[in-house]
């Protein structure tokens, strides 16, 4: 289902028109130029407006959208503890701190659908860019549709991950390709700090980045810091490819990820006393 789904995503922003507003780099709007600022901002080398440009978020989910929801899929699955948990409840509640359009939400809901898991779904995605939420508000109920998923309720909010979280009691806290972003670099421990709070007791974490040693040198230590948690799982670099469909045109033009590769911790939240 996902691949289905994943045709209609391709169809519909490949059609869409190409209205370039963040002009870096001497962007015009035409993919060609597109995929090169998003090569250009790789290693860091931009400050966060770029995601208020309509056309760098619609060439975002192009080239990287079915790789981050393999990417998601994957510590979810492979973590016993996290699995079994999410297979067990009868209420999921998902939080994405950074979650953009809600690829992650998406990961989830495609495996409750694949695994037949009889349980309702809550999920937030939190990101300061507004520019996501029409994507996020089209492609999560669209998901749900083809799957014949209705016990869902998903939302968007328009928030700063470095602001002071409520607690939710979250199953899964995602943290996903946030702590590297360049903004969030003076913030790392509070974003760190307030997934945990956002998760229940037995609750879990997931921080997904690049798989670079200096950075996750850098999040080791910070998780160090971090009291009544323990971490479940580590991987230095995962590499695999995807298998999501990619029409030719789609490959052609926009180069997308055809293999994830991604360094990532789990966390798991200790219950409290009573």
């Amino acid at each position: 289902m996902l691949s289905t789904f994943m045709r209609e995503v391709y169809d519909r922003l490949s059609r869409q028109g190409r209205v370039c507003q963040c002009q870096r780099n001497g962007v015009n709007g035409i993919s060609g130029d597109c995929v090169r600022c998003h090569h250009d901002t790789y290693h860091g080398t931009y400050d966060s407006s770029v995601y208020g440009c309509d056309n760098f978020v619609r060439t975002y989910i192009l080239r990287y959208m079915a790789a981050h929801v393999c990417m998601a899929q994957y510590s979810m699955e492979n973590t016993p503890a996290l699995a079994e948990r999410l297979h067990s409840r009868t209420h999921i509640r998902m939080v994405s701190l950074g979650g953009a359009y809600g690829n992650e939400t998406i990961a989830l809901l495609d495996l409750v659908h694949r695994s037949n898991i009889p349980a309702r779904v809550t999920a937030f995605s939190v990101d300061r860019a507004v520019t996501w939420e029409g994507y996020h508000d089209w492609m999560v109920p669209r998901f749900c549709e083809l799957c014949g998923i209705r016990n869902c309720t998903a939302r968007f909010v328009k928030a700063d991950v470095t602001s002071p979280a409520n607690r939710i009691g979250a199953d899964v806290v995602f943290v996903p390709w946030i702590l590297s972003e360049p903004y969030a670099k003076a913030y790392q421990l509070r974003i760190l700090e307030n997934a945990v709070k956002l998760a229940s007791d037995d609750g879990f974490v997931i921080v997904m980045d690049r798989a670079e040693d200096a950075l996750f040198g850098v999040v080791d230590g910070l998780l160090d810091k971090l009291q009544g948690v323990d971490i479940l799982d580590v991987a230095d670099c995962i590499c695999r490819p995807i298998y999501v469909e990619i029409p030719a045109n789609i490959l052609n033009e926009y180069n997308p990820k055809r293999w994830f590769r991604t360094s990532y911790r789990v966390i798991r939240k200790a219950a409290q006393a009573a």
